[in-house]
């Protein structure tokens, strides 16, 4: 005897599958969620445990790097903020850092991640996080509620009073700037080979062979530390642009270690490697353009 469900229980069994498979996925997504929320806080009290409190080291002429505030282990809020944001940002994981500063002359820095449409604040000099985006936690009565972990030092940045007296929140998309050092100013040589350099130092070389492919080669002194790469297009991209990155030891072999896509208008290209790089020489491709450079960064 064969059995026939008949249309009804088929709607019905459908109906019940699609319902089950969406609360399984909206479980998973869920927990996924959670599990980098996690990592995150675990990575903000890791950090918040690197260094002492303090003003950190003071330079005549720039902001420390990663490696100089850990060899000076102290530093405020802004270099917590940085060292998280940077780790962030090897992961894979965009932030901003959030300059929070109070009308009596108070300050202190945050950094806030957006994970599937939800904002984040994590405080990485406190090593605690918030369930919402800095503005959201300005005269919040459930300011309290959204606060996760306590506070390893300086609770007192911790507490709706001081969230209460807020002036004016400073954002900067990518505090790393402010801190991470620029190779290219520390006399290595980089020559242009059928892109022109708009606005760069006279010391750089520009030679071009009719037929190649253009590219910018950087030459260090010797092996160099970086996992930053960062220029400006003088001319936005009206297409995906194919980028591919290599890199080259003392013996100059080699190595593809990017090769991914310039977004089309948009006129910075960056990429963030998720481990540090050595190397001796670094070469830059543009198979699909011959473009016009205005700014080049390779960052430490």
């Amino acid at each position: 005897m064969v059995y026939k469900m008949s249309i009804k229980n088929r709607y019905f069994l459908v109906i019940v599958s699609v319902f089950l498979i969406t609360i399984i996925t909206i479980r998973s997504m869920s927990l996924k969620k959670e599990t980098v929320i996690d990592t995150l806080q675990s990575m903000s009290l890791q950090i918040s445990e690197l260094i002492s409190y303090g003003t950190g080291p003071v330079l005549e002429s720039r902001n420390p790097t990663e490696a100089e505030i850990l060899a000076y282990g102290e530093g405020h809020c802004g270099m917590y903020a940085y060292l998280f944001a940077k780790r962030l940002s090897m992961q894979g994981i965009k932030s901003r850092t959030v300059d929070i500063r109070r009308y009596d002359g108070g300050a202190h820095s945050v950094v806030e991640v957006n994970l599937s449409g939800k904002v984040y604040t994590f405080d990485p000099t406190l090593g605690i996080y918030y369930q919402a985006g800095a503005e959201e936690l300005l005269d919040n009565p459930d300011f309290e509620s959204l606060k996760t972990g306590e506070p390893v030092r300086l609770p007192e940045y911790a507490s709706a009073v001081f969230w209460s007296g807020v002036r004016q929140l400073v954002y900067y998309s990518d505090v790393r700037d402010f801190y991470d050092y620029d190779l290219l100013k520390d006399g290595a040589s980089a020559i242009y080979s059928n892109c022109l350099p708009a606005g760069m130092a006279d010391e750089i070389a520009a030679v071009s062979q009719e037929g190649e492919e253009p590219f910018i080669q950087i030459e260090f002194d010797g092996p160099r530390p970086f996992y930053r790469v960062k220029f400006y297009w003088s001319a936005l991209p009206e297409v995906p642009l194919t980028v591919p990155i290599e890199t080259a030891g003392a013996d100059g072999a080699l190595q593809t270690v990017y090769e991914g896509e310039a977004e089309a208008g948009n006129v910075c290209f960056s990429y963030t490697f998720p481990s540090e790089i050595t190397a001796q020489s670094i070469r830059i491709s543009f198979p699909d353009t011959a473009p016009e450079i205005a700014q080049l960064q390779i960052f430490e």
